[in-house]
């Protein structure tokens, strides 16, 4: 069988290229519903002042992205780009905010990798306007904007094609390649190519086109000398061509390798392509390794991000690689369907690791579901009123057990009495019965229950979780490791504030 030409897959590529770069332009920008509630709230405030709104509206990046099209015409003629988020409120005006906002579709959660590439961009933008602004001697936040758009391409292609956008960004993850190398498997064209064509399909400043018409493989020879070249060699070569060193040293540069560098650290497993990445932005900032880690390590403790990107999609945790499994040798002599001590211990150090409460119910759903290897898990977050599930495993076509809740001041169930004192319960195939009719019966009438294990959870000696997990063949190591897990969890929420 003969193999497709390659003047025949290179048309294949364009015309699949075509495709997107109709599609992309189509579909609305939608916006955060919580972040959009709080901005009416704020407008219908008579004290409303215009860095207050930014700094609320900044939260949303597709909010400010879509603010950032009403200016298409205000800069008509003029010269020069938005320059920050104050500047920009005053040029559109509060009531084409209210208007903008009334008339958006809203979302309450984007699908987990959409939420991924928001977050990596908040990040960077401010890392642009922390590094980017003492590199040129910037006083505003100049940068913020033009480096929060530079993945908006990204984006549009998520709300276009959340699905296939899903599955190239996992498979980018797990198969630990570059974002952008392995999407071109997915799409069928090189993802450079629709991006330098962002011009075409969606209004950005300047400064982030410039960033974007950076295609690293159409320039391969210049990235590779200025990442493998010693930095003896490299002042020669920049003292020889100028053109290359305006290139390497130019703020969209800065703003290009800021978003690689932060997008590999939240999406690289291996850690390849931050070095790679790291290594070059410390060259164009004019740092050392130490510097650059300080700096990221420290924006990323401090840098107020909304509650939806928390939890293990935070800064933070992403930097420490709370996010990814954890390293465990692999031993030959141990059968591999059997429970190993040492990744056990490895998740229980990773849970100890968190910094915040739900940073520790995520890791500690991971833990349970790739380290004891349970069937399904539901980890319930105790509050003063109700009983309610906060993550699960499992359950994906579920979404009465996604919802359940159960009122614990009123309902006397076996939930209820687990959460008066911690507690931990194995539930074997002969006690199923018993227990089952002990449950709370919207949990039950939603939950085939297994043989399973029951933990309840204390924070400052209040109940701060409930967790239920389940196999067909719980036994004791199986209990034994799921109370180890536990006890992890019960002891970093104790150090916990």
């Amino acid at each position: 069988m003969s193999k497709p030409s390659n003047a025949k897959i290179s048309n294949s590529s364009e015309s699949r290229l075509e495709i997107w770069l109709k599609k992309l332009p189509q579909n609305p920008l939608p916006i955060n519903k919580a972040i959009a509630r709080d901005i009416l709230q704020l407008l219908d405030d008579d004290s409303c002042d215009s860095p207050t709104l930014a700094r609320i509206i900044q939260k949303d990046p597709l909010l400010c992205l879509k603010l950032y099209h009403c200016t298409e015409k205000k800069l008509t003629g003029k010269q020069g780009d938005i320059q920050h988020l104050v500047h920009l409120i005053g040029l559109i005006g509060l009531d084409k905010i209210k208007q903008v906002i009334t008339n958006s579709r809203k979302i309450a959660m984007p699908p987990d990798g959409f939420k991924e590439i928001l977050s990596a961009s908040l990040f960077a933008a401010h890392l642009a306007s922390t590094l980017l602004n003492k590199k040129h001697n910037a006083t505003s936040d100049r940068f913020f904007l033009p480096t929060l758009f530079f993945n908006s391409p990204l984006w549009l292609m998520w709300i276009a094609a959340p699905k296939t956008m899903s599955q190239g960004q996992t498979l980018a993850s797990k198969k630990q390649q570059s974002y952008i190398a392995l999407s071109v498997k997915k799409l069928g064209f090189k993802l450079p190519d629709l991006i330098e064509q962002s011009e075409n399909f969606i209004l950005l400043p300047t400064l982030t086109l410039d960033a974007l018409a950076i295609n690293p493989t159409k320039n391969v020879h210049f990235w590779a000398k200025a990442h493998h070249l010693s930095d003896e060699k490299l002042a020669h070569w920049f003292a020889q061509d100028k053109a290359a060193r305006n290139v390497f040293y130019s703020i969209p540069s800065g703003i290009y390798l800021i978003n690689q560098y932060v997008i590999s650290v939240y999406l690289d497993w291996n850690g390849k392509h931050i070095q790679r990445y790291g290594r070059l932005l410390c060259r164009h900032l004019g740092i050392d390794e130490e510097e650059l880690n300080n700096s990221v390590v420290d924006l990323a403790i401090n840098t107020p991000l909304p509650s939806l990107f928390q939890g293990l999609l935070a800064p933070i945790n992403r930097v420490k690689g709370l996010h990814k499994d954890p390293a465990c040798p692999a031993n030959p002599n141990l059968d591999s369907r059997k429970i190993q001590p040492d990744m056990i211990n490895a998740w229980r150090e990773k849970i100890s690791q968190s910094n915040n409460v739900d940073t520790a119910l995520e890791i500690t759903l991971n833990a349970l579901t790739h380290g004891v290897g349970i069937e399904h898990c539901v980890i319930m977050e105790v509050d003063e009123h109700d009983i309610h599930t906060q993550t699960c495993y499992g359950f994906n076509d579920n979404p009465d057990i996604k919802n359940f809740h159960s009122d614990w001041h009123t309902e006397k169930n076996l939930f209820q009495q687990m959460i008066q004192k911690p507690c931990c319960i194995s539930v074997s195939s002969n006690d199923l019965p018993k227990a089952t009719a002990k449950m709370p019966k919207q949990f039950t009438q939603h939950c085939e229950i297994k043989p399973c294990g029951l933990l309840s959870i204390f924070h400052q000696k209040k109940p701060k979780a409930l967790i239920y997990c389940d196999h067909n063949q719980w036994d004791n190591d199986k209990h034994h490791h799921f109370k180890a897990v536990g006890k992890a969890l019960a002891q970093t929420l104790e150090h916990l504030t």
